[in-house]
């Protein structure tokens, strides 16, 4: 095995395990958007996931010793003790609502040229919420929230297709006049505009 990659899923592994045991300790203050998130666990066992997956893809076997250490982890991540309680998966779903609020929101600023989702959010929020939903499905009626998250993909699609947003001075069009302004505006085709 490649020794770079060897040492990122070393890396991994003891974020995994930091992380296990932080969201088994009682005295850690948990909180949607704080140091110590329900979530952490189940970020660092979906990305130590794809880092095996790397290891396959380029004919790497991973170390046994790697496997029975994620699988040790694992194993107390789902105790009840841990991840495995009722309370702390209702924790989990209410993140990941708080986080699809949040999406909406900085969706919504982004459409009127007050930010951008990545910058705002961190470039892996998105992949959070998936990594959420993925683990949550199934225990919690989750298709609704699903669904609009979609919708909220297609929106922020919708929204780079459109280009920047508006701001006063923009030239953009030649003789389309701002009558507010007096500046040029942005033209966006009918039905881009709006989060939902």
């Amino acid at each position: 095995m490649d020794p770079t990659l060897r040492d990122d899923i070393r890396s991994r592994l003891q974020r995994y395990d930091r992380a296990v045991q932080a969201a088994g300790d009682p005295l850690k203050d948990r909180s949607s958007f704080g140091r110590y998130r329900a979530g952490d666990p189940y970020f660092e066992q979906y990305a130590l996931r794809v880092a095996f997956d790397i290891a396959a893809a380029s004919g790497a076997a991973v170390p046994e010793e790697f496997r029975k250490e994620y699988d040790k982890i694992t194993r107390e991540l789902a105790s009840p003790a841990c991840g495995g309680s009722r309370a702390y998966r209702e924790e989990l779903c209410r993140d990941l609502h708080a986080y699809v609020e949040v999406y909406r929101t900085v969706l919504c600023c982004q459409e009127l040229g007050m930010g951008d989702v990545r910058t705002q959010t961190g470039p892996l929020f998105r992949a959070e919420i998936g990594i959420l939903l993925a683990e949550l499905a199934g225990e919690f009626p989750l298709a609704d929230l699903a669904r609009e998250v979609q919708y909220l993909d297609a929106a922020l699609a919708a929204i780079h297709e459109a280009g920047p947003a508006r701001t006063a001075g923009d030239l953009l069009d030649a003789g389309v006049p701002d009558p507010v302004s007096g500046s040029r505006i942005l033209q966006r085709k009918k039905g881009q505009a709006g989060a939902r």
